[in-house]
């Protein structure tokens, strides 16, 4: 198969989206029916996941499951030592599918609905976080603690943030500082601890023996100043609790360690971000707690590409160059809205003439019928990109897929993981392909059954 690409000038990714579209090109010859499909990078998931273990070896990571839930990517990070992190009841049973013990899962949610805590019970989880006494309470209706089942109790707390995506502790946890702290300044006010003071006694008299810590900052995090400040904060309400007698054990540090992508954007890297928070971690070396991290966006959102097909294409005198693809913003370019994302689109044709290297700016739109369902207003393309050319973009292995929906029943980008080099090349594609067809296999059993209430 003769392969033609076009990239966008002055792409810092160019590199790697060349070998993208060489592997893709691979992929569709064997499967020129599928698009769009999301390319993992066995590779790269692995290689953040060594990463991480290397730079903050004291702090095993609980992969977030929301971040991408795809059982080819759980499998391949349990796998290789991961532990995980769940918030609901079907994460759970996601998790258990993939043989991940209730040992190795925490239920990070602070708010949790009945069915997620009956079965936090039944698989007897590893702990989870609170941030109120009628949280302990709803576990304590539950049947826990027992004499069999002794969860580690997070308390969650609010941190001071600064230049996140979505700061989380506007939502979670017991507030322990002034509103709008700045958690760059020096020195910090004190913290106030009536709050957490009063929840860890309920805990204490529900029988409640292990008692950890718990905060998150937020989304896209790329300053580790906000780590190292909320973890001094976390030491001071520590040492204050232990003045009451109240010992605590475990400190989850929560997640929203930035992708590599947008660290560069904001001039920093990875190994400065975890290196610094090491050196902060490190000060809690002979306390006797145990330390833990729910990174999730940070493990897979570069190990992900998307490939989708132009659909169609046309230029108009009143609106200009008008493109349509099969995905959108209401399947894996979602982060359009929820992150603010702009997309760097590069072009892929398989057979056929190459590109004229001739520009044009255009507006691309998404495959639902919804005119809210736009990519882009203005994203440069091929002035010859055609219906059936293929465009890719990357950075797209977290809150992609996960965030996707079915509107007007496109079901999510499936995900295809690849290994190996040329040649040699293994794909696997996840077993999410066919939910559209095993929901119409179900449907047509239950239409069959006469609908039985």
């Amino acid at each position: 198969m003769t392969l033609h690409q076009w990239h966008p000038p002055g792409s810092p990714d160019e590199p790697v989206a060349k070998r993208i579209g060489t592997i893709a090109a691979e992929f569709i010859a064997r499967h020129p029916e599928l698009s769009p499909f999301l390319l993992i990078d066995r590779g790269v998931l692995l290689g953040q996941l060594a990463r991480w273990n290397r730079l903050l070896p004291t702090v095993p990571p609980y992969y977030a499951v929301k971040a991408n839930i795809d059982p080819v990517i759980l499998r391949e990070l349990f796998e290789a030592g991961a532990n995980a992190d769940v918030a609901s009841a079907f994460e759970i049973d996601v998790c258990r599918a993939v043989g991940v013990p209730g040992e190795r899962m925490i239920v990070s949610n602070p708010r949790k609905d009945r069915d997620t805590i009956l079965s936090m019970r039944d698989i007897r989880a590893f702990a989870t976080a609170v941030d109120s006494e009628e949280e302990i309470d709803k576990l304590t209706l539950a049947g826990m603690p027992s004499r069999d089942y002794q969860p580690v109790l997070f308390i969650r707390i609010k941190v001071p943030t600064k230049g996140v995506t979505q700061d989380l502790s506007s939502k979670f946890g017991v507030r322990v500082l002034p509103p709008k702290t700045d958690p760059t300044v020096e020195p910090l006010p004190p913290v106030q601890l009536d709050a957490v003071r009063s929840i860890a006694k309920h805990a204490r008299s529900a029988g409640f023996t292990k008692i950890g810590l718990s905060f998150h900052v937020g989304t896209q995090c790329s300053d580790p100043r906000i780590y190292v400040s909320a973890l001094r904060v976390c030491r001071s309400v520590i040492d204050d609790l232990a003045s009451d007698g109240i010992r605590v054990g475990w400190l989850d540090i929560g997640g929203g360690f930035a992708d590599l992508r947008t660290l560069a954007a904001r001039g920093t890297d990875v190994e400065t971000l975890l290196r610094e928070i090491g050196r902060a971690v490190a000060r809690f070396t002979g306390t006797g707690i145990q330390l833990l991290a729910e990174p999730g966006r940070h493990l897979v959102a570069d190990a992900g590409w998307l490939v989708t097909s132009v659909t169609y294409d046309r230029a108009t005198d009143v609106t200009g160059r008008r493109v349509q693809i099969d995905d959108g913003v209401y399947r894996t370019l979602s982060g359009r809205i929820h992150d603010d994302r702009e997309y760097q689109l590069h072009a892929l044709r398989c057979g056929g003439l190459p590109f004229t290297g001739v520009t044009v700016q255009a507006a691309v739109w998404g495959c639902s019928c919804d005119s809210f369902d736009k990519v882009s207003d203005a994203v440069v393309l091929p002035a010859d990109v055609q219906i059936g050319d293929r465009l890719i973009a990357g950075c797209l292995g977290a809150y992609s897929t996960s965030f996707g929906s079915n509107t007007n029943g496109f079901q999510p980008a499936p995900s295809v993981l690849f290994s190996g080099e040329s040649g040699d090349r293994r794909f696997v594609l996840s077993p999410m392909r066919d939910q559209n067809a095993v929901l119409l296999k179900h449907i047509g059993h239950w239409a069959g059954t006469g609908n039985p209430a």
